[in-house]
Formats: C-alpha cells, sequence, structure tokens
C-alpha cells in the first residue's frame, strides 16, 4: 500500500478533484498522518482495504476494493488519480472518498477545507489573500508551519495565466 508517502506521489487524472488530491499530498509531508487514515497498510489478499473519514465529526470506515477505473484501449490506464511510484494509497484513498460521495462524478469539484476535516477529523480554516500584504500571508504561512499545520492553496477561476497560477486549481 505504501511504497513511499510522498508529496509528490498523486497524479491528477481526468477528475476535477484537485481540491482532494492536494489535500491528500499536504498530508503526506507528515507520512504518519496518511498512515492514520489507512485500516489496512499491508497489501490485502482478498483485495479490500478500509480508511477512516470523519464524516459530520463522527469517525466511518469505508471499505474499498483494489478494482480502479481503467480506459477501456490497450494500454488499459487508469482514468482518475495515479501514483507516481509502486504505491496504492492515493488512488485507494480517492476511491475511497468517491464511494462516500456515491460515484467519482460526485467528487468534482470542493474545498479543501472540506476534504482535509473529513481526512483528520480536525477543523479547517480558509483565507482569502487578496486583502493582505505579501508579509501578512508569510507570517500567516510560518506560523501555520510552524503549528504541523496542513498547509494547501487554490486559486479563483479568473486568475490570469500571465501569473504563472493555474485559475480555479488547487
Amino acid at each position: 500500500v505504501f511504497d513511499t508517502i510522498d508529496v509528490n506521489d498523486i497524479a491528477q487524472g481526468l477528475l476535477g478533484n484537485c481540491y482532494f488530491l492536494a489535500s491528500l499530498s499536504g498530508l503526506a509531508e507528515m507520512p504518519e498522518r496518511v498512515e492514520a487514515i489507512f485500516q489496512t497498510s499491508k497489501v490485502s489478499k482478498n483485495g479490500k482495504y478500509g480508511m477512516r473519514f470523519y464524516v459530520r465529526g463522527v469517525p466511518t470506515i469505508i471499505t474499498v476494493d483494489d478494482r480502479f477505473p481503467c480506459s477501456n484501449e490497450e494500454p488499459y490506464n487508469l482514468l482518475f488519480s495515479k501514483p507516481k511510484g509502486k504505491e496504492l494509497w492515493a488512488i485507494l484513498a480517492e476511491k475511497a472518498w468517491a464511494k462516500l460521495f456515491k460515484g467519482y462524478i460526485n467528487t468534482e469539484a470542493g474545498w479543501m477545507e472540506e476534504a482535509l476535516e473529513y481526512l483528520t477529523g480536525a477543523p479547517s480554516f480558509s483565507y482569502m489573500t487578496e486583502q493582505e500584504s505579501d508579509e501578512e500571508i508569510w507570517n500567516r504561512l510560518e506560523h501555520a508551519d510552524s503549528m504541523g499545520y496542513v498547509i494547501g492553496a487554490s486559486s479563483r477561476s479568473d486568475v490570469q495565466e500571465s501569473t504563472g497560477i493555474i485559475g480555479g486549481h488547487a
């Protein structure tokens, strides 16, 4: 399940669920946080894996199998998130997230703070930085980092491409 747990282990597929994958990536900065989600940490002989999400603050185990949607033509690539190594953790978590919301398509478009609350059971906060100075933003980030908080970022859809930031993306 875990070859490695690294912030760069995840590649987004066809789904617009960057908010969830970015949240997972943020958790991966401290691998024990990702491991805490998984009830099954070794490859399962029966192909079943349990993960703990917090639904309205209540720990809830979601069980999924290890069959993943793939293209119907060779080379049968995974349709949704893809691991960058030999690990299953990210695609299993994405599948459990989809099961929680009754289908992959229902997980498109969301907020990182919502995903983080489901993944950790801890409260999450969002800040709009357009009204803050660069110094205020960096002070807030440094404080959050010193406290061990998971930090993520997303952009509005109307961000200009010339900024180098992809609009509407986490």
